[in-house]
């Protein structure tokens, strides 16, 4: 199994494309092959093995069959079979007389390339092709990113066993350790490309590809890659590079690296970098079997806190929201000894959100409604069963949560009729009015807000309408001032009929 895993993660799909007629017919039969699930813009290659000539059945021209095939060895492959590590695959004798027959140096030979094989067969092939170096039979670019249907096309082929090469593909993708089944009833192959150009994928937090978080949240990032397959190259260059926008600072204590199980120190890197807006290095002699192993993890994790800069005031072509932007530059070109060739993957980025919350205090909900000035409020959020409140830090805008009201950053309405709680993340806030404009009522209830800015995309403001009625609102019926106009009534009543009782018993004492 851990064969199997190391095994090219070029994966170059061998494909034999079905043959022709009967050998003097060979010229009326092309073949094609198509490749799927490429990667955009990348350059794949096809490299004939051996030619072929076939006996076709063409009673029914819509639908020839191919009785039986016959190969011979491209002229362009002949060292390989003869001292290369094609020789292997070439054998005088066929036990299981299930093994295709060729004549090579005018020798009879059976091509023995299995179902079990012809994994490593791909391998010692494509290893061949770049230290040769062999012409490609055919190359395509594949098409941009978004086309559809992502796949290159060769066409117009004489008819052979092909190898498919992803040029400079060294990584593996998903699980596959295997090429495609071998056949030779087509005249038409397609297969589904085995293997990928280098690729990271990042995220924050526990997993997200963006997040939104206050000013002042530390937050963790995360960097994954594979170690390539470097079959072929003299060096190979892997570097990872990161850039933070302005509302971002990266912590340059934090960045971690680990290739499998083990953490790399200064001395596993070159060419490192490090400043409070990101970082580059590159891993030092990747190719390295004896240490680095064909698809172990790479991790890099770091940390970085969110500024005051968040807030800053953005040119109109840049975008609402903090970002930070990883990019992975790897060797694309096994023939130059010293790996400097490099392509660039597509950069990966996480985006940051914050947010603002705005009041408007106004004195209706008509368009022309008077601006209120003087109005005060604090933020507040449920946490479980506590209820939290804002307050942020007047130099650094950094914003935390206290349990005790007194504590919290009171927003004032301006004379514009606006106070805001800024720097916040994502959530469902209240706002509490605790003193309204001089002469105004104050709002009976708290406002609900929810911010989710993560839906629109960047960073927002809320903006949130709150009325006060102006006046003095009188006790309605069955209100305090009533009640308390009744119990004086009643005590006064009580309190004169005590004093009428004393009165009498008095008086009839003083007549007894």
């Amino acid at each position: 199994m851990k064969t199997i895993k190391r095994i090219s993660a070029v994966l170059f799909a061998v494909i034999l494309v079905a043959v022709s007629a009967a050998p003097a017919f060979a010229a009326d039969h092309k073949g094609a092959i198509k490749v799927t699930d490429v990667t955009p813009e990348k350059t794949y290659n096809i490299y004939r093995i051996f030619d072929m000539s076939a006996d076709v059945d063409e009673t029914d021209p819509d639908n020839p069959v191919i009785n039986g095939v016959y190969y011979e060895v491209n002229s362009d492959w002949t060292d390989f079979f003869t001292t290369g590590a094609g020789a292997a695959y070439l054998s005088d004798t066929d036990s299981t007389n299930s093994l295709p027959v060729t004549t090579f140096n005018s020798a009879t030979k059976y091509i023995n390339i299995t179902d079990a094989n012809v994994a490593e067969f791909s391998k010692k092939a494509q290893a061949y092709v770049i230290s040769k170096p062999v012409a490609a039979t055919a190359s395509q670019n594949a098409p941009s990113a978004g086309t559809t249907p992502m796949e290159v096309n060769f066409t117009n082929l004489d008819l052979g066993y092909y190898l498919v090469y992803p040029y400079g593909a060294t990584q593996l993708k998903g699980t596959n350790a295997s090429v495609c089944a071998l056949t030779s009833t087509d005249f038409t192959q397609e297969i589904v490309a085995k293997s990928e150009f280098p690729t990271i994928e990042k995220t924050v937090g526990s997993g997200e590809t963006d997040g939104s978080y206050d000013i002042g949240d530390t937050l963790d990032f995360t960097i994954k890659g594979v170690v390539p397959d470097t079959t072929g190259y003299t060096t190979y260059i892997y570097k990872i590079s990161d850039e933070m926008s302005a509302g971002l600072a990266f912590d340059t204590d934090s960045l971690t690296i680990t290739v499998g199980s083990n953490t790399l120190t200064d001395t596993d890197l070159e060419d490192k970098t490090v400043s409070t807006t990101g970082f580059s290095f590159k891993i030092k002699n990747i190719n390295d079997t004896t240490r680095y192993n064909v698809g172990d993890e790479i991790t890099v994790t770091y940390s970085a806190t969110i500024t005051s800069n968040a807030l800053r005031n953005r040119p109109a072509n840049e975008a609402a929201e903090e970002s930070n932007n990883a990019q992975l530059t790897y060797s694309n070109d096994p023939t130059i000894t010293d790996g400097t060739t490099t392509s660039n993957s597509t950069p990966v980025e996480v985006k940051i959100y914050t947010s603002t919350i705005q009041i408007n205090k106004v004195d209706s909900e008509s368009a022309d409604a008077t601006k209120l000035q003087g109005a005060q409020f604090v933020l507040k959020k449920t946490e479980g069963t506590d209820v939290k409140y804002y307050k942020q830090d007047p130099s650094t805008k950094e914003v935390t949560w206290v349990a005790n009201k007194a504590d919290a950053t009171v927003a004032i309405s301006g004379t514009d009729g606006k106070a805001v709680f800024e720097g916040i993340a994502d959530g469902t806030y209240l706002i509490e009015e605790i003193a309204p404009p001089t002469g105004y009522n104050k709002l009976s209830a708290d406002v609900t807000v929810t911010v989710d800015s993560k839906t629109v995309g960047h960073n927002v403001t809320i903006e949130q309408p709150i009325v006060n009625k102006k006046g003095v609102e009188l006790p309605g019926t069955g209100g305090i001032g009533t009640t308390i106009f009744y119990t004086l009534g009643a005590i006064l009543v009580l309190g004169a009929g005590i004093l009428l009782i004393a009165k009498r018993k008095m008086k009839s004492k003083a007549n007894g």
